[in-house]
């Protein structure tokens, strides 16, 4: 492994899917947001393990042939004849960009007749786009992994904060950091909320170079692929609704927080939404309550995949520090609505990806994110605060009796402590220690 590479926990999962398949061999999906650094990742996992692979991105002639080919049979002597891929050779087929093949899903689910104990990965930043063809049982028949940006805790790594990273690890809520680590903890956190995770952008300001031009020139791709899939119809929409969610954290996403609705572009906004969703840019996490059925429907709450690109477009200045006192102009709403992302794209990270936010009734109390982590509901709150308040409790306590729980967490910038209320246990997790629920 290179000196600079960071070991994250999709790699983690990719190893042990790759190792646990001995007979019936799945379809291996890497999904992602450009620039998250799937390719990097799969290639270390593959750099000593027996593989062909293939880039459509780069072989564009391939995707042509194997698009025009006429069947399943054809399809495998394409292979044969320009990567030397015969399957059943204990050898992986990669095909990176996956997605830019409009027949390479059909082949793919016939293979899994004919093909035995072959492994094939496919690396997507578009994952709806590769199973287009609405054919069902690809959904049974793949393992998908997704490849977020760094988590804090690699942040930390990638700007070789080792003491700190060391330390983070150890942290433990009976024992929390004393003032030093914990406002050192909190000062790393605040860079990474401004830089964010992405790779190279990471490393652009780990050297001191220009990561802002870096965030301009992604941004830019983001929209060009748009552009690439749908024309340039709409690509200005595109980017409004990323920024009107950066700037919007948290709250009910509405469509008339985009534009007013006498906007000609107003009715395409749900489209739109659902596009940049599909592509994992924003996190759309549904609102619920349980007297929904009773209720209009409630608008969902929406987040940003990366805190530089969220960055990009915020018009609040982000010295998390200074944003938590009560000398501060910073909106306490733009804090939470930061908080509340960081924690998503945590749990992003750590594997969850299915998140909601609960509420009481349809103007009750709230509370962030309920999440399942294997058999267990999780209420979590996040709260833009130094210190804890134990009127933070309320709507934690209230979920937990709703849904009959017995342990929920609450996030903030306190140390952390673990209190008893009654017969409920909430645990107060300091914010730079999401990766440890």
């Amino acid at each position: 492994m290179n000196n600079t590479y960071i070991l994250r926990d999709s790699q983690i999962k990719l190893e042990k899917i790759l190792d646990s398949q001995k007979i019936d061999r799945d379809i291996i999906v890497v999904e992602g947001v450009k620039k998250v650094g799937k390719t990097t990742l799969v290639k270390e996992v593959f750099n000593e393990r027996p593989h062909v692979w293939i880039d459509f991105e780069t072989d564009k002639s391939l995707v042509r042939e194997i698009d025009l080919s006429a069947d399943f049979n054809e399809f495998q002597d394409i292979l044969a004849l320009r990567y030397g891929f015969v399957p059943g050779k204990d050898r992986a087929l990669v095909i990176d960009t996956a997605h830019l093949s409009e027949k390479l899903t059909q082949y793919l689910l016939e293979s899994r007749e004919v093909w035995q104990n072959q492994t094939v990965v496919l690396i997507t930043s578009l994952t709806s786009r590769l199973f287009s063809q609405g054919i069902k049982e690809v959904n049974d028949s793949i393992k998908r992994v997704l490849v977020c940006p760094y988590s804090f805790l690699d942040f930390v790594k990638a700007t070789k904060e080792d003491y700190l990273h060391d330390q983070l690890l150890e942290w433990n809520i009976a024992k929390p950091f004393n003032d030093t680590l914990h406002q050192k903890a909190l000062s790393v956190l605040e860079a990474y909320l401004n830089v964010g995770g992405l790779p190279s952008v990471v490393a652009a300001y780990h050297k001191g170079n220009d990561w802002h031009d870096m965030l301009n020139e992604f941004i830019f791709d983001y929209v060009d692929e748009y552009k690439k899939i749908r024309g340039e119809k709409n690509a200005g929409l595109f980017e409004t609704c990323l920024q009107r969610v950066s700037q919007t954290l948290g709250e009910p996403s509405k469509t008339t927080t985009v534009l007013p609705s006498n906007h000609k572009d107003y009715p395409n906004i749900p489209k739109m939404m659902r596009f940049i969703e599909s592509l994992s840019i924003i996190y759309n996490t549904p609102l619920k309550t349980p007297q929904t059925k009773n209720s209009k429907r409630l608008p969902p709450k929406r987040y940003v995949f990366d805190h530089g690109i969220r960055n990009h477009f915020s018009t609040t200045t982000n010295e998390l520090m200074s944003s938590l006192t009560s000398s501060t102009r910073t909106p306490t709403g733009f804090v939470q609505g930061l908080f509340e992302n960081h924690v998503l794209c945590e749990l992003k990270s750590r594997g969850i990806r299915e998140a909601i936010s609960w509420r009481q009734k349809f103007n009750g109390s709230e509370v962030s994110f309920v999440i399942r982590s294997g058999q267990q509901l999780i209420p979590i709150d996040v709260k833009p605060s130094l210190k804890t308040n134990k009127k933070f409790f309320t709507s934690l306590l209230t979920c937990l009796d709703s849904l009959k729980l017995k342990r929920g967490v609450l996030f903030n910038a306190d140390k952390g402590a673990i209190h008893k209320i009654g017969d409920k246990t909430i645990l107060q997790v300091p914010i730079y220690s999401v990766f440890k629920l």
